[in-house]
């Protein structure tokens, strides 16, 4: 199984960054992170740009461009997960996130 590395978000439409997001590919942090974004963005939002760069690699000053989507699934998707305390936990999935990679964005451009 290939190593995870460690990354983190330079950059967003919606001025959050920071962040350290574990993941075998940029694109796998990138949704992570995309995830965690779109629950503290504005109601409504559609679309969130990122600049994921990872860390602590000889690859450090690689920046990343992703634009993330998500649409509402009409069937959420459950799954029961087995807590560190041995409780099972019913994680419930209503969104569906999507990646794809973008050229180079402006901070700043929201479009």
């Amino acid at each position: 199984m290939p190593e995870k590395r460690i990354f983190t978000i330079i950059g967003s439409s919606i001025n959050k960054e920071g962040g350290i997001y574990k993941s075998t590919s940029p694109i796998g942090a990138a949704k992570k992170a995309a995830n965690q974004q779109f629950k503290i963005a504005p109601i409504g939002t559609e679309e969130i740009k990122l600049m994921v760069q990872e860390k602590k690699s000889e690859n450090v000053n690689k920046t990343f461009f992703y634009r993330a989507t998500r649409k509402k699934l009409e069937n959420p998707i459950e799954r029961i997960i087995i807590s560190k305390e041995g409780k099972e936990v019913i994680i419930k999935n209503e969104w569906e996130i999507k990646l794809e990679k973008c050229n180079v964005w402006a901070h700043h451009d929201k479009n």
